[in-house]
């Protein structure tokens, strides 16, 4: 299924954690803890999922760090006139309960946020502008195959030479008439898994790793979205071996649209309409388990004695004017 099933985690209620109550969250290490307090602003937010829910086996306790890092924590631009404002960091942690027998459980967890660069230069009854004038890099020779379901078939697409290769077009350019809304399995993977011995985590230090910046943008990030309009580029470090990229086709104006983004907060309807923001969402790949890309420890198959841990690091750069 998409989406963890009918009753999905997106339509749950967290509890959120002040992380500076150490004690109220386990699955950080002490150092990271640590490291969480110098960040200005953060929160933990906590799930458990009971054995059985959506028919997934296994007791699932789950913490999310969401965090926004001071500027200097981003691999450094190799734009002389960009400035670097800082970054945003989310880091998923989870494990199943321990049992006399090995549990095993898919898990595969994400963030369903979308991005529109140009939408604070618009005023107060002027409609939203699309996303089709962002340019888009995505460091990925393949796509997956899907179902018109959404479901994964097997086959990996070149990219190459088609509408699908994101090099830093624009996206509107080649754009296909049905939207994108493809999973991208990047050339390249990371070091850190997304599965780690749950004997390990006391002596994890991911977090200061994740706020502390190393080399350059042109290393770190398969993931770039720009705008020449506003000057905001958004550079992405993730341990995930893809990304999902949806173009916002379904939007329908149903959401109400923020007053940043000229709109009224829902008091009349000038919502998000359709292609009015670039989805891209960091995990790994559909239905892993069943299919040759999930080969090699990225199965999303989380047994009891595994820690789970999923990052993706947003730097935020400006144009100076």
């Amino acid at each position: 299924n998409l989406h963890g099933g009918a009753d999905g985690f997106d339509r749950r209620v967290f509890e959120v954690v002040d992380p500076s109550d150490r004690t109220q969250y386990e699955l950080f290490s002490e150092q990271e803890k640590d490291a969480i307090q110098t960040l200005p602003a953060s929160a933990i937010f906590k799930l458990t999922s009971p054995a059985g829910d959506q028919g997934f086996p296994g007791r699932l306790n789950l913490e999310v760090l969401l965090g926004l890092a001071h500027p200097g924590s981003a691999p450094k631009s190799l734009e002389s006139s960009e400035f670097e404002q800082g970054s945003v960091v989310i880091l998923y942690r989870a494990k199943l309960d321990g049992a006399q027998e090995k549990t095993v459980t898919p898990v595969n967890l994400t963030q369903h946020w979308g991005f529109n660069l140009d939408a604070s230069l618009t005023q107060a009854g002027e409609p939203i502008p699309d996303v089709k004038g962002h340019n888009l890099m995505i460091k990925a020779g393949n796509r997956i195959g899907l179902h018109p379901n959404g479901l994964a078939t097997g086959e990996l697409i070149p990219t190459p030479d088609t509408p699908y290769a994101h090099t830093g077009k624009v996206i509107g350019d080649r754009f296909p008439e049905k939207g994108y809304d493809e999973y991208y399995l990047f050339d390249s993977k990371h070091a850190t898994r997304s599965r780690l011995p749950l004997s390990s985590l006391a002596t994890l230090d991911i977090v200061n790793q994740l706020i502390s910046a190393s080399g350059d943008d042109s290393q770190a990030t398969p993931v770039t979205l720009s705008s020449e309009k506003s000057g905001i580029r958004l550079t992405f470090e993730t341990n995930q071996p893809g990304v999902q990229f949806y173009s916002g086709n379904f939007l329908n104006g149903a959401v109400p649209r923020k007053r940043i983004h000229g709109g009224s907060n829902g008091l009349v309807d000038d919502g998000y309409t359709a292609r009015t923001a670039a989805f891209l969402e960091f995990h790994e790949p559909l239905a892993a388990w069943m299919h040759a890309w999930g080969q090699g420890g990225q199965d999303t198959l989380l047994t009891s004695d595994e820690l789970y841990n999923n990052y993706t690091k947003l730097n935020v750069y400006v144009e100076s004017a």
